[in-house]
């Protein structure tokens, strides 16, 4: 098909709704992903579509690990099948990624998609057994690109190599029907095929051969004996030598280890794990864990770790940069994603005032961790590395699901992180097109459940819940939105939009269903100036300036700013919509309209009684107060709901669209502007979001 066009999509973009349509009707021949999936793809720029004119003809769903390119769903119209758009798709890939050495995708053999492959380049490289229930053999297809070394004969190692312990094999063996089994089935789904290689250690054979019942024991024999597992043959002497190092560590700690038979069969497996070249040895013994904990990897080289801590150990060799703090809004502050190994540092997080166990606290992080693809779970640190905020995410049937949300109650920012956190989660669901935001965590804190109901929250007994309505246009709209949305989350709606409706009401409205603009209400809107220091300072915009943000200042959703008092007369509730000034010297940035805020309340003061007021929650100190003061007073603007547009319009184009609406002249005071202007405004810069 000629004049086809590709463009890497945003998560915010409509496109990727698109894309989960076409998955869906070709999951016979691709396998269902979930919808999160393609939403995490297009956040890191990894959701490929291509358009024939306004039409999304087909896409590409992939990662980039290694060296390589994962090409997890190649997927077109199927009316539009046969017209070299599936090549074309490959070939815009490989021509972006010219470094990478190739392109590799995995398929059910029975899926009988052989000439399609060919076709498009790839060639067969290796078949291995698929870890699903019917053991469906998986082909690994690769496609080298120009100018790389063939690797098509060359066998690419696992990302791991785990040795597993008997009941690890009792567990893949006996499957749903053994207590616990469930957290070990993740081990061998069919996406850790070619990523983890499962080791079965002499050690292993000698437990199993140590069954007393003989129907068990041949039955674990025959198991071990499977293909999914590998079998070296370790050095005896090494193994001995490994085993005596880790036991004289061990007994330092524990003088009287080993104590008992099991004792000595665990030691000697770690040492036969690690002379097999093993990286993790895979368990459910919470006390050889704790045993190991530090002296496994100093004396023999491994980690012992849990089944959900090995597929996230995998996940985190996929995707490290997720697992990197990352600076969250240019503060102190840094989020990242739960590793295996920071996991002991989370038991802070037990809510022991609800009677929650260690055991169903650490449960509930590994349920989540066993599908790293569906969920993420996410810690936010101070700049000491003082964890303050747990939180799991996951999106199903455009709704995001919160099962696990904790606080450090005692952390003197523990209140402004959870308000932070409900409003990101908020954004979060917006960028990811979900309707409905649903808490479900049973050992919540009596805090942050005061804390969601304040924000707006509805709380159904089990669960609670807020409307995402991402849609601006007049009351009737947003109503008939709402309802769908409210009939979705299995709530009532408890108000009715009407037009004209007065300022109070709908700014209610506005925050309870953000982020909805009901377009015919009383609201007003304000343009305000802001100079390039002060939206760095106060929105993190521009990024590129070098200047500190404190904790209230990036964590907050509250922010004060000020200006001389004199026209327009700015009453509140009111919307405000952020024009960054050019500025001047190293801090001059391009004009642009930067975002928009809910205005909550307007005081007019002297500069010292507005700063011991306000000061916490703006960037201006008192002598910068009294630079804009008149006669003695200032103004302090206070706002909350701040959303910073990712296509903010340029100076340019607001003096277009002033021009056009019969305004004129450059923003230097506040100016009050029509509800038209503002949605095109407002529709401009929103196609994509971030909030604060």
């Amino acid at each position: 098909m000629e004049g086809l066009e590709f463009e890497l999509v945003s998560e915010s973009d409509p496109r990727v709704a698109i894309a989960i349509t076409l998955g869906n009707r070709a999951r016979k021949t691709v396998g269902l992903l979930p919808r999160a999936a393609y939403f995490d793809a297009a956040a890191k720029k990894r959701l490929l579509v291509a358009m024939a004119g306004d039409q999304v003809v087909g896409y590409a769903l992939y990662g980039l690990p290694r060296d390589e390119v994962t090409l997890t769903h190649l997927v077109v119209d199927r009316s539009l099948r046969e017209k070299g758009i599936a090549r074309a798709l490959v070939e815009h890939i490989s021509s972006r990624y010219p470094m990478r050495a190739g392109i590799r995708a995995n398929c059910r053999k029975d899926y009988e998609l052989h000439d399609m492959w060919t076709s498009l380049g790839f060639r067969p490289r290796l078949e291995v057994e698929g870890r699903g229930a019917d053991r469906a053999l998986i082909t690994v297809w690769y496609r080298r690109n120009p100018g790389h070394v063939d690797l098509f004969t060359i066998d690419t190692p696992p990302l791991l190599r785990a040795a597993i312990d008997l009941n690890i094999l009792r567990d893949l063996h006996d499957r749903p029907e053994r207590k616990g089994a469930w957290e070990s089935l993740s081990l061998v789904e069919d996406h850790l095929a070619d990523k983890l290689q499962l080791i079965a250690t002499p050690q292993l054979y000698r437990e199993v051969a140590d069954i007393t019942d003989d129907v068990d024991r041949n039955r674990y024999l025959a198991s071990a004996e499977g293909s999914q597992y590998y079998k070296p043959v370790s050095d005896r002497h090494l193994a001995d030598d490994l085993t005596r190092a880790w036991i004289d560590l061990v007994q330092l700690r524990q003088p009287s280890y080993p104590a008992t038979p099991q004792d000595q069969q665990d030691a000697r497996h770690l040492g036969e794990a690690a002379a097999c070249d093993a990286e993790v040895f895979v368990t459910r013994d919470e006390q050889l864990i704790r045993l190991a904990d530090g002296t496994a990897p100093a004396a023999l080289g491994i980690s012992v770790l849990r089944p959900a801590d090995v597929v996230l150990r995998i996940d985190e060799l996929t995707r490290p940069a997720s697992y990197r703090l990352s600076d969250l809004h240019g503060t102190g502050y840094s989020r990242h994603e739960v590793s295996a190994e920071s996991e002991t540092q989370l038991s802070v997080f037990q809510n022991t005032a609800e009677r929650e166990s260690k055991r169903n606290f650490l449960k509930a992080l590994r349920i989540a961790a066993t599908s790293p693809g569906r969920w993420n779970r996410t810690v936010i640190r101070d700049p000491d590395g003082r964890p303050v905020l747990l939180y799991v995410t996951g999106l199903s049937d455009e709704r995001l699901e919160v099962p696990l949300l904790r606080v450090d109650a005692r952390h003197p920012v523990a209140a402004t992180v959870v308000q932070h956190l409900l409003f990101d989660l908020r954004q979060q669901s917006r960028n990811r097109q979900a309707t409905v935001l649903s808490i479900t965590d049973p050992h919540l804190s009596a805090a942050v459940r005061r804390t969601a109901l304040t924000d707006g929250f509805t709380d159904t007994g089990q669960a609670l819940l807020a409307l995402m309505i991402d849609q601006i246009g007049p009351a009737s709209q947003i109503q008939a939105a709402a309802e769908e949305g409210a009939r979705r989350a299995g709530i009532r709606l408890g108000f009715t939009l009407a037009a004209g409706m007065g300022v109070f009401g709908s700014a209610e409205v506005e925050r309870a269903l953000w982020p909805a603009k009901v377009i015919d209400a009383q609201l007003p809107v304000y343009i305000v100036a802001i100079q390039p220091r002060w939206s760095t300072m106060l929105f993190d915009v521009p990024q590129s300036l070098p200047l500190f943000r404190t904790e209230e200042w990036g964590l907050g959703r509250e922010h004060v700013y000020y200006r001389t008092p004199g026209p327009p007369k700015m009453q509140a509730p009111a919307r405000l919509l952020w024009y960054k000034s050019q500025g001047s010297g190293r801090l001059k940035e391009p004009s642009a309209v930067i975002g928009c805020s809910l205005l909550e309340e307007v005081v007019t003061g002297t500069p010292e009684a507005l700063h011991a007021r306000f000061g916490r929650l703006g960037v201006w100190t008192q002598d910068n107060i009294s630079s804009v003061a008149r006669d003695g007073n200032a103004q302090a603007l206070r706002f909350t709901h701040t959303e910073i547009f990712d296509k903010p319009p340029s100076g340019r184009e607001m003096l277009k669209i002033f021009t056009e609406g019969g305004l004129s002249g450059n923003v230097q005071a506040p100016r009050r502007i029509s509800v038209e202007l503002f949605t095109e405004i407002y529709r401009g810069g929103t196609h994509g979001h971030r909030a604060h």
